[in-house]
């Protein structure tokens, strides 16, 4: 889940803007109560990540792959690219939540595992990245990529249809049982799996697609961002939320990727957009720790907890939370990754 997407010559403006939405999306699904969500089906942006990812990624890294880039240093920038903002709503997320999980030796190995992005069920409760929940999301994002540079660079289109098709087999048979999309989280079980390479290899099909220029588009950033707002806040009947799950993910997520990429560029308040794109890993993965910051200000405050403070609470945390994000991102991130890298950005 990279960012900003100023890759090669090209300025994703859109796409960078997109994720942006999608990640305060999942923030407001999560500190909202489900009768006044206003991203109803906000766990979807997950999906959208993906497709974001394998889109990007082979537009920034496609050209150094194929001229001899290694796997070891390709996965190295990843790594570099996820671990600083991970490390710190790990720190927070301890922090704060000491009180709930006493710093025993079964967490300490469980936060050592979570610090490279490896899942853990030393506990005896919680799941498998208990201290930073919405990390599990990291660690099929590096699968992906690992995927990537081991195979799918390498795959004829043919080949990359077929594991889209298989992997989204598994997923639409998972989303019918389960009765909707929000599953995945257990990364013993395959539903991770088949969700992250459906919408990762999506994602590269349309890069293939674009790159091809076989069709052209000339969309407004701004119907395309519309789109996907009205995607994850529309209410459907619960009878058919599996069914609209899969329209979005195999169908409509893909189409606002694809029009994303063709959107005209330049406007006047692109760097606004640049700048929502340019947080939003940080909005992503700070979350779960400003949210708890958030539960203990108003128990101490109030005597109540943030879940009995809902529905208002959405509408002041989403943009605290953005703000702790914009931060966040220009004043540790990228120099702590800078310090990383020990060379200028490149990506």
């Amino acid at each position: 889940m990279s960012n900003p997407f100023v890759l090669g010559t090209h300025k994703f403006e859109t796409l960078d803007a997109l994720r942006g939405i999608a990640a305060l999306a999942v923030v407001e699904y999560h500190a909202t109560a489900l009768s006044a969500h206003a991203f109803r089906h906000g766990y979807l942006a997950v999906d959208f990540f993906f497709v974001l990812s394998g889109f990007v990624l082979s537009y920034a890294y496609g050209d150094r792959l194929a001229e001899g880039w290694s796997t070891a240093s390709f996965m190295k920038a990843r790594f570099i690219r996820l671990w600083p903002l991970n490390t710190l709503g790990l720190l927070l997320g301890l922090l704060l939540g000491v009180a709930h999980h006493p710093l025993d030796a079964a967490l300490l190995r469980t936060i050592l595992l979570n610090l490279i992005f490896l899942p853990s069920r030393l506990l005896p409760h919680g799941s498998w990245f208990p201290v930073n929940p919405v990390a599990w999301t990291l660690f099929f994002e590096l699968f992906s990529n690992l995927f990537h540079v081991l195979f799918l660079r390498r795959a004829r289109s043919g080949v990359l249809i077929a594991v889209v098709c298989l992997s989204g087999a598994v997923y639409a048979q998972r989303i019918l049982v389960a009765g909707s999309a929000d599953i995945g989280i257990n990364v013993a079980a395959i539903d991770g799996f088949a969700r992250v390479l459906f919408s990762y290899g999506a994602g590269m099909l349309l890069f293939r697609l674009w790159r091809s220029q076989r069709i052209r588009l000339n969309v407004s950033p701004l119907v395309v961002a519309a789109s996907l707002v009205l995607l994850l806040g529309i209410w459907v009947p619960q009878s058919c939320a599996a069914l609209y799950d899969l329209l979005c993910i195999v169908l409509l997520f893909p189409s606002i990727v694809l029009c994303g990429a063709f959107a005209l560029e330049g406007h006047s308040y692109s760097m606004a957009l640049q700048a929502l794109g340019a947080a939003s890993y940080a909005i992503y993965v700070l979350q779960s720790a400003v949210l708890t910051a958030a539960g203990h200000i108003t128990a101490s405050l109030w005597g109540r907890t943030l879940f009995n403070l809902r529905p208002w609470s959405g509408s002041v945390l989403l943009p605290t939370v953005a703000a702790i994000g914009l931060v966040a991102d220009r004043y540790f991130d990228l120099p702590v990754r800078r310090l990383l890298r020990r060379r200028p950005r490149t990506y």
